[in-house]
């Protein structure tokens, strides 16, 4: 009698991030990282993006029909490059019948800090003295986010800050003197700062969805653009 193979299949699951100035995209198998590609540059999403996603496949001999989904920084962002990413992976994934897995933007900052023992905001600059954000804390080895993504005023950071709470997130630097004004008792600041998005963090959070079956229909995918709603996500 033929003896059954019970391996399971890999799940490969490719990441694209376009969501502020880095352009990335990797690749990683059952949630680990095995290649990327980033340019942390400006204005180069639509020029560089299926050049790196095609030196990518080449560097893991893998063909995008041995993909389990497609993973994307969903926002808040930028809008040109939110839509670059968007459309890019819908490209990919309609032929191929793949299904998306759209993961927050402040949920990579957030988690790509590590664990820590304080509680965690993330957040983006939203322009007119107002960030968007979200509160976070990990419970042991699980980040948990804590309400409803938010776009507030930088002067009711009081509000939100009732602890000491890290602050990590893509603009933290530019806002510091502002958040200092508003919240020096509360707000820290870790070091040194992670200056872009990383792609090990994304892929570690598409592969938590994608084993929660949380996934999007290319139809239905849609990106948080940073004026797509006002008060709370």
């Amino acid at each position: 009698m033929k003896k059954m193979n019970d391996k399971k299949k890999p799940v490969f699951i490719l990441t694209i991030e376009t969501s502020g100035l880095t352009s990335g995209v990797s690749i990683g198998q059952d949630g680990e990282l095995l290649a990327e590609r980033a340019l942390n540059l400006k204005n180069i999403h639509s020029r560089k993006m299926a050049l790196m996603l095609k030196q990518l496949m080449e560097d893991v001999k893998l063909d995008y029909r041995d993909l389990a989904a497609i993973a994307l920084s969903a926002g808040p962002g930028s809008f040109t490059g939110l839509r670059i990413g968007y459309s890019l992976a819908k490209g990919l994934a309609h032929p191929l019948c793949l299904p998306l897995i759209e993961v927050s933007t402040l949920d990579v900052w957030a988690y790509q800090q590590g664990k820590t023992d304080l509680p965690v905001m993330a957040l983006i600059d939203a322009h007119r003295n107002e960030i968007f954000c979200g509160l976070y804390r990990w419970k042991q080895n699980t980040l948990h986010r804590e309400g409803d993504y938010r776009l507030v005023p930088l002067k009711d950071l009081p509000a939100l800050l009732r602890e000491p709470t890290l602050i990590v997130g893509a603009d933290t630097v530019q806002l510091k003197e502002k958040i200092m004004k508003f919240s020096a008792e509360a707000a820290r600041f870790p070091f040194p700062f992670l200056t872009q998005p990383e792609n090990w963090a994304l892929l570690h959070l598409a592969f938590q969805k994608y084993q929660a079956g949380e996934l999007r229909a290319v139809s239905e995918a849609e990106p948080r653009y940073m004026r797509a709603f006002k008060g709370v996500m």
